[in-house]
């Protein structure tokens, strides 16, 4: 609430004192400023410090960089803080929208705009950021279940991002998809392999044939024990072992495989209706010459009848098919890309496994 009321309700604002929100609820993009920082923007700020950067290793905001600024050399930190604003900025927005609403009711009553926001105000305005962050943390962490296993970038996340809310939240009152589309958008983070710029274009497609999988426990309100864990990789490998399951799940015949994770998910939507799932990740790597061992998977996502929209009852079906494949042109521009990036790093890979390990104490050194 401090926050809220030093920046006059601008969250996004750097500094901890600012003009009223209302004035500036509209805009489309958030500005910066000099002053005091905002600790609500600065992460990691003590180990920044630290390490001599005098600042958070990642910050909320700032200047938007492109897709050719991130195939040039930057530190790591740098290359996560791209991601991290384009997070905050979706979510100043979606807040700048809600927050609106507020400041129209407290004009419409004889309300006036001062840096000293009245307490009622500030304390509705603290609901609205909390909520909306509390949102917007729930769907970064639903995000996950929907990544490859292998080589995600920012826009498999963008993919992940909306495909877990268009499940969660399939009518989008609020505009949250599209706030998430405009941020990555203004950084040229887009997927490749998406079909076109929209939210159906964007967010990954239902598996068109509803492969049934036998014999797949979902556990219960503890996960899997230990003999359902052992029942469902038996039952995974059994999938897997038919020719046209492998195509399906854009595996390459012959080669081996393992199955690195698997877990099961019981969500409710925002209408409180239940989704059973399983998240399977199958996990392929190839010797491939110079570039080193290039690996490959897949993340299936089995669903049943009552959550997936289709199949027949009492069967559970492949939802989502989300993969990395090692074949075909996708693969092998993967691997042209590995090898381009081992050159540019001067790395030279080896029979050695310890000559593509990464030193994070030197990483985090800054050098």
């Amino acid at each position: 609430m401090n926050a809220v009321q030093r920046t006059g309700g601008r969250l996004y604002t750097p500094a901890l004192k600012g003009d009223s929100l209302g004035d500036l609820a509209g805009k489309s993009w958030l500005p910066t400023g000099d002053d005091d920082p905002n600790p609500l923007i600065e992460l990691a700020g003590q180990f920044g410090e630290a390490v001599g950067l005098r600042q958070g290793l990642r910050s909320a905001i700032g200047k938007p960089k492109t897709i050719r600024e991130l195939q040039q050399p930057m530190d790591c930190h740098e290359r996560g803080s791209i991601l991290v604003a384009a997070v905050f900025e979706a979510f100043f927005n979606v807040y700048l929208a809600r927050a609106a609403r507020h400041f129209r009711i407290y004009r419409s009553a004889g309300g006036t705009d001062r840096e000293d926001l009245p307490d009622p105000l500030a304390l509705a305005l603290c609901d609205e950021a909390t909520r909306t962050a509390r949102q917007f943390f729930v769907t970064c962490v639903r995000a996950l279940d929907y990544l490859p296993p292998v080589d995600v970038t920012f826009g498999d996340f963008l993919r992940a991002v909306l495909t877990s809310e268009s499940d969660y939240d399939p009518e989008d009152h609020d505009g949250i998809c599209d706030a998430w589309m405009q941020a990555f958008l203004r950084r040229q983070l887009l997927p490749d392999d998406a079909s076109y710029f929209s939210q159906e274009g964007l967010k990954y497609p239902s598996h068109p044939d509803p492969v049934a999988i036998k014999d797949l426990p979902f556990g219960g309100a503890l996960g899997l024990s230990y003999s359902e864990r052992q029942r469902t990789a038996r039952a995974l490998r059994a999938f897997i072992r038919e020719p046209r399951n492998r195509h399906a799940l854009d595996l390459e015949p012959g080669l081996p495989y393992t199955i690195p994770s698997f877990h099961p998910l019981y969500r409710l939507d925002c209408r409180g209706g239940i989704r059973w799932d399983m998240v399977a990740e199958v996990v392929q790597t190839r010797p491939d010459g110079k570039s080193g061992p290039l690996r490959g998977g897949t993340t299936v996502i089995f669903s049943t009848h009552s959550a997936g929209g289709g199949g027949s009852e009492d069967t559970t079906f492949v939802r989502y098919v989300i993969s990395k494949p090692l074949g075909g042109p996708r693969g092998r521009q993967r691997s042209r890309q590995q090898a381009a990036f081992f050159e540019q790093q001067g790395i030279r890979y080896t029979k050695d496994p310890s000559s593509l390990r990464v030193n994070f104490a030197l990483v985090h050194g800054g050098l």
